[in-house]
């Protein structure tokens, strides 16, 4: 059925747009705070004021990461960090949105069904 499927993908597009982008302060070598990254987080980071790039961190250490391309970058070559977080607001609006959509349809297809069958009958 049509009706599963086209939801599946208004979902799959609306959930796509419910993440953002954090900027993040660069540590240094002599910063004693932990860092705001993990192992698995995505990340935009710029090396030397260069291109901004897009990665997934595979390892971690206090003064470099290994990107999901295998490139070992330096935390003090980093000019600039951001760190991808899930939206809870734009989830939940999407989520939102997403249903009232699905009972619009349905009442609308049960409204021409009803029509239907009492045109026929």
């Amino acid at each position: 059925m049509k009706l599963p499927l086209l939801s599946c993908l208004c979902l799959t597009f609306l959930l796509i747009g419910c993440s953002s982008y954090q900027k993040l302060e660069v540590p240094t070598a002599q910063s004693t705070a932990p860092l705001p990254l993990k192992v698995g987080d995505t990340i935009r980071y710029r090396v030397n004021h260069g291109p901004l790039l897009e990665s997934r961190i595979i390892t971690l250490n206090h003064h470099q990461f290994t990107d999901s391309q295998g490139k070992t970058v330096l935390l003090s070559h980093i000019s600039d960090l951001e760190k991808k977080n899930i939206s809870t607001g734009k989830t939940t609006m999407a989520i939102g949105a997403s249903g009232l959509v699905a009972i619009t349809v349905i009442v609308g297809l049960a409204a021409a069904g009803l029509a239907a069958a009492i045109v026929g009958g």
